[in-house]
């Protein structure tokens, strides 16, 4: 990541990782995300903006889509080689979202995700 870079930072125990694993002496950086872990772990950095849009998707205003971005970090419920699932359909579409505004998408996953797919209905990125 560089100096002045945007990133979302996807709900997830994987991309939680992401704040933990920044140089201490950050200088600027842009992070986006929806959950309050996350949020909690960035401002542990002072020169880290921190950005945490909330509510639903309204599809009238596309108010989701507010932030373009350099890096997603992705959390997935399980991966294949051609895709990317989660169980829970508003999330699939706030991912759907955060990968189209995003110019590099990084998916965080532990190889227990491999060929995994959620309990409920899959919905596919």
């Amino acid at each position: 990541m560089e100096l002045g870079h945007t990133v979302l930072l996807d709900v997830g125990a994987m991309t939680l990782e992401v704040p933990y694993h920044l140089p201490p002496d950050m200088e600027y950086l842009r992070i986006v995300t929806p959950a309050l872990n996350i949020a909690d772990a960035a401002t542990h950095y002072p020169k880290v903006e921190l950005v945490m849009p909330g509510g639903l998707l309204r599809q009238l205003t596309r108010s989701r889509e507010l932030f373009n971005a350099d890096i997603v970090f992705l959390a997935t419920g399980g991966f294949g080689l051609q895709n990317v699932t989660t169980g829970n359909t508003l999330e699939g579409e706030a991912k759907r979202t955060m990968v189209k505004q995003a110019q590099s998408v990084i998916l965080t996953a532990d190889g227990s995700k491999l060929g995994r797919s959620p309990s409920i209905k899959e919905n596919r990125l």
